[in-house]
């Protein structure tokens, strides 16, 4: 017996959405979590830090060139050779370091590929998720690590 595309693709929308359709609640009253909030009560704050034309570009000159994009459709190779877009993207990064509800809805969301895990693709638990996010979202939380950083290592000596 053979099975249709149609047939697997509504088995998979169905596996996938029980994962992916269910929102999390967390317990914010965890004992551990408050735990942390009391152990690290006392830590100063990071100091707010600005993202530099200069590091934006080197960070993009770090990417791999023709990765799969995201929904933007814009490969890493096209933000590394407009140079000109390097310094509008720093002052972007820069206002979303000072609000997070200036980060466009658009610029975190992904594609989703699901790519078979072995040969058996009637399974839809043998499949396995892959996400292409927006190439300029990837820049952004790449800047980011490296202010961190630096922070942490200053509380800790």
């Amino acid at each position: 017996m053979q099975i249709g595309f149609n047939a697997v693709f509504k088995g998979l929308a169905a596996f996938w959405a029980s994962t992916w359709g269910n929102a999390v609640k967390h317990n914010l009253q965890a004992t551990w979590i408050r735990g942390e909030q009391t152990r690290v009560s006392n830590v100063t704050a990071m100091e707010q830090s600005t993202i530099s034309t200069d590091q934006v570009s080197l960070l993009v000159a770090k990417t791999l060139n023709w990765k799969a994009p995201g929904p933007d459709g814009i490969n890493n190779f096209s933000i590394w050779r407009f140079t000109g877009t390097h310094s509008y993207l720093a002052h972007h990064f820069n206002q979303f370091m000072e609000d997070a509800g200036n980060i466009p809805v658009s610029l975190v969301q992904g594609i989703i590929h699901l790519l078979s895990k072995s040969q058996d693709c009637q399974d839809p638990s043998k499949y396995k998720p892959i996400t292409c996010l927006c190439t300029i979202h990837k820049t952004y939380t790449a800047c980011i690590p490296g202010k961190a950083y630096k922070h942490q290592n200053k509380i800790n000596s």
